[in-house]
């Protein structure tokens, strides 16, 4: 799944990047990877995004593998 951010009152410095969810199959099920493309270092919001997003990951993965 692949978002292409148009807009975003919240974090402005995000249109025109693309957080992007890839699924595969692993030997154990499946694995699930994320990257948020052109979130990079430059931007003002890369620390605190990058940070929420390993927040929003873990809790998403703890739902998961609670299923």
């Amino acid at each position: 799944m692949i978002w292409q951010v148009a807009a975003s009152a919240l974090v402005p410095e995000w249109v025109g990047t693309r957080p992007t969810f890839t699924i595969t199959v692993a030997a154990d099920g499946c694995r699930l990877d994320f990257t948020h493309h052109a979130l990079v270092p430059a931007l003002g919001c890369f620390e605190r995004c990058a940070i929420d997003w390993g927040h929003f990951l873990l809790r998403l993965r703890a739902h998961a593998e609670a299923r």
